[in-house]
Order: C-alpha cells, then structure tokens, then sequence
C-alpha cells in the first residue's frame, strides 16, 4: 500500500466546459486536491456527488479515456483508481445524462519520480498530497473502515483486508513482492497515530534487510557499489507491490539504467569501431542467458561489484573480457 494514494479534503467545483449548462453541483471533486503532487502512479480519484442525475462519469489522463462509471442513484461518492505518467497531469472528468455530456471538471496531478529528469522538479504551485491523515480519512468513514485493527490488516483472505477495495490493483502485476501477495501490508507500512498513518522508514533498506539483508551486506563489502544500494534506495529501482519485469524492477532493465545514464541512451555503447556502431544495450540475445533480451545488466552488476565500472568480470584486459561473449 502507499500513502500517496490520497490527500488532503479539499472540495472544488472545477471548470465548466462551454456550451455545458447543467449546474455546478453535478459533482465536485473531494480527493486528490488541484494541483497536488505525488510520488506513486496509482491514484484514487474520489469525487462528491451533487442533486443532478447523472448516469456516468468518464475520466481522461491526458489523452486515454477510462471505460464510462455508472453512478449508482442516491449515492454520495464515486470512487475508482487512475494510472498518472510522469510529471504534470491532466484529468478531465466529464459526466454524462443519457448519453450527453452535461458537465466537465478538471484537475492537474503532477507525479514526482526521480527516475525521470523531466519529473524530478516540479513547480512551487504543486503541494505534497498525502491522504491517510486523521482528518481526511473522516470523509471516508460512512464507506470505508477507516481505524481498522490489527486483526482487520492481517486478514485470512485479501479481499477482507479493509486496504483491498481502494488498493487492489496491487495484485495485477505478473510478479509480487511476497508481503504484496499475501496482502501483509504491516510488514512494511507503520500503523502510525500521529502523521500521516501507513509510512515506511527511511531508507527504506531498513526493511528489505529483514528478508534480503544477507544479500545487501555482501554487496556493500565490494569495492564498488552502486548509488542506490548504497544509499539504501532499494525502491528507486524495484517496485515493493510488484512489477510485470523480473526482479520487481520498475521498467525494462535498459530503460531503468538510462534514467540516470542518460549518455547511453541511444542504445549504442562502448566503442563506435570503423562504422559508428557501439555495443547494443538491447535487441539481441543474451549470450549467458537463452531466451532473454540483452541489456546493460549483461556486462555491469545492478548493486555491487569488485571490478571496476561495476563489470561483472575483470575487465582491465578487454581482449579477454570481450571474448566471454566473442568467441573466436
């Protein structure tokens, strides 16, 4: 789970589009905030309904438009999840009275991700969204189990977790995390009474050292460790719910690296040789591993290693090094 999911209460009418005569009190948005920022690309979206009889609601994230939401009559709110893209984003929610579209809102999300240059600086106008506050979670109480227990968050099953209705995307991925599959949200998120409730320590490798500490501690005894293991920034790289790539990596392996290497992103590397071309760094097989796409992972170590430039082997003779893979 993640506490960036929601954030402050915050109850505007948004914008009317021209043309659009149906009154303000069609719908507001309560949850997220105008011009929030948040650190996760999974947000809930929750909007309070208005006397007007709406039948659905359509949400578009810059230019993808959700399926139509059917408003259940007499109902107060109408919750659902959207996916954001990095940096500055732009809902528009349009409702709709048989099949007409009589009322649009919009809203401006800005997701923050240091795996992206153009996301790392936002503007000043964009605050910090947070939603498992004290008072937010009020707003939510008359539908949702807002102070469960502990037996409530160790639950037999995860759809009787109280966390499963707004955060059960997290278990569509094709890879999870292990706590993520069986729904085990306390063995990383603190149920915490003061501040924001469900935040994780930080560095956050305080908590991947309970299963992976092993690991972690013989990285660290290399000679060259990279950046985010040593700063124990594990979630930089992985996703702590789960990840449709191996490892629970965030991104292809190549794509992930050239967030920061941003040098080598033309996918060519090394040495460029009588034709400009370098080494690829993508789209042709792994030598050491059948079936699987080369990536930068296949010459450097993603944490640690005792060579130079993290390689994987020695490479201070590069004739020797290059022919693991070039066979004479």
């Amino acid at each position: 789970m993640k506490s960036t999911v929601f954030g402050c209460l915050f109850i505007v009418c948004g914008l009317l589009a021209p043309g659009l005569s149906v009154s303000a009190h069609a719908f507001s948005i309560a949850f997220p905030p105008p011009q929030s920022y948040v650190e996760t690309e999974a947000v809930n979206i929750v909007l309070k309904l208005g006397d007007e009889s709406l039948d659905s609601i359509v949400a578009t994230v810059n230019t993808f438009s959700y399926p139509a939401r059917k408003v259940t009559p007499g109902a107060e709110y109408l919750c659902f999840g959207i996916t954001l893209a990095t940096g500055k984003n732009v809902i528009v929610l349009d409702g709709y009275t048989k099949k007409k579209k009589v009322v649009s809102r919009e809203l401006e999300i800005f997701f923050r991700s240091p795996l992206k240059n153009s996301s790392k600086r936002k503007s000043r106008r964009f605050k910090r969204y947070v939603f498992h506050t004290e008072n937010n979670e009020k707003a939510c109480g008359s539908c949702h189990n807002m102070d469960p227990g502990l037996a409530d968050l160790n639950p037999a099953r995860p759809e009787d977790s109280p966390c499963y209705s707004c955060h059960n995307n997290k278990l569509t991925r094709a890879n999870l995390h292990v706590p993520s599959q069986k729904w085990e949200c306390l063995q990383c998120h603190e149920l915490k009474k003061d501040g924001p409730k469900y935040s994780v320590p930080k560095p956050v490798e305080i908590l991947c050292y309970r299963c992976h500490g092993k690991k972690v501690s013989g990285w660290k005894k290399m000679k060259m460790v990279h950046g985010p293991t040593g700063l124990g920034q594990c979630t930089l790289c992985h996703d702590p719910h789960g990840s449709d790539f191996p490892a629970l990596a965030r991104m292809q392996v190549t794509d992930l690296c050239t967030n920061c290497h941003t040098e080598k992103e033309s996918g060519q590397h090394v040495i460029a040789g009588f034709f400009g071309k370098g080494h690829p760094t993508r789209g042709v097989p792994d030598p050491f591993v059948p079936g699987k796409e080369f990536t930068c992972a296949g010459c450097h170590s993603r944490h640690a290693s005792n060579f130079a430039n993290l390689l994987r082997r020695d490479g201070s003779n590069m004739g020797p090094y290059c022919n693991g893979c070039h066979k004479k």
